[in-house]
């Protein structure tokens, strides 16, 4: 008898983990218009009539129905609607073991053709609140994200790392954090810094730094989006000594102060 295994492929499949922030079917106009657009999450579309556009760095993207698009995690664009648009749409992340969203750094917009009935069973889909009716809706979801991975590229990478690699990643998302340092990473694993940050190089292309600032920055965005909290109580949580060098922090990234950011999320999702 011959056995042969793929244990890389395997914990690859347990570790891949998708979160929907956010979803909605929406009958859009020409409110749905808005410039400097960028998000902690991908943006899935599934456009059943009308149409819409996307403006990239990279060029111009029209939404048409009987197709799928996904705008990347941390992509900058402006959207708008000339008239109308049918549009289910699903805010997600797709995150990889090293806790790094997978369609991060991806800079387009990608289309995957849908047949109508493909397009009736995800809208019939999402509508009803049983069990195997979100299970068969994760499937159709998780079939067409596999495909736009391909369709981007995004998939290409093989995700092998070293058992230390293994060992942080879970570490360094659990302790997200201001005060996380890679000194205290190295503590915790047991290991000197110098070879924790050579080994973190070596195999991702990144410093350790520049992992675990992309870390606190998304989980900042994530929470102002999501969370109830105060921006005070956030800037508690993520370890900022105070509200002031939170704000400074998250302007710094993003070119607005954390009550901008999230005032103005909330104005494009009432639209």
């Amino acid at each position: 008898m011959d056995i042969k295994r793929n244990p890389d492929l395997i914990s690859l499949i347990s570790n891949i983990r998708l979160e929907i922030a956010e979803a909605g079917l929406a009958m859009l106009d020409s409110r749905w218009n808005n410039s400097d657009v960028r998000s902690p999450f991908s943006r899935l579309y599934y456009i059943r009539g009308g149409e819409g556009t996307v403006l990239l760095p990279s060029g111009q993207c029209c939404l048409s129905a009987g197709s799928c698009y996904l705008i990347p995690a941390g992509l900058g664009y402006r959207y708008q609607c000339d008239d109308w648009m049918e549009q289910l749409y699903f805010h997600i992340n797709l995150y990889l073991p090293n806790g790094i969203d997978l369609f991060f750094g991806c800079q387009d917009c990608y289309r995957l053709p849908v047949s109508d009935q493909q397009m009736q069973q995800v809208y019939q889909l999402y509508q009803k609140s049983d069990a195997a009716s979100a299970l068969r809706l994760k499937s159709a979801l998780l079939s067409d994200i596999a495909k736009l991975i391909e369709l981007s590229g995004a998939g290409a990478q093989v995700l092998h790392y070293s058992p230390l690699l293994t060992r942080l990643f879970p570490v360094a998302q659990r302790n997200i954090s201001s005060s996380c340092t890679v000194k205290k990473l190295a503590e915790e694993l047991h290991v000197s810094e110098s070879t924790l940050s050579k080994r973190f190089r070596q195999e991702t292309g990144l410093t350790l730094g520049a992992y675990l600032d992309h870390l606190l920055f998304t989980r900042a965005c994530q929470l102002l989006l999501s969370s109830p909290m105060s921006i005070g109580e956030i800037s508690e949580q993520l370890g900022f000594c105070d509200q002031f060098y939170f704000a400074r922090y998250f302007k710094n990234h993003q070119q607005q102060t954390p009550s901008e950011y999230r005032r103005r999320a909330a104005s494009l999702s009432s639209k």
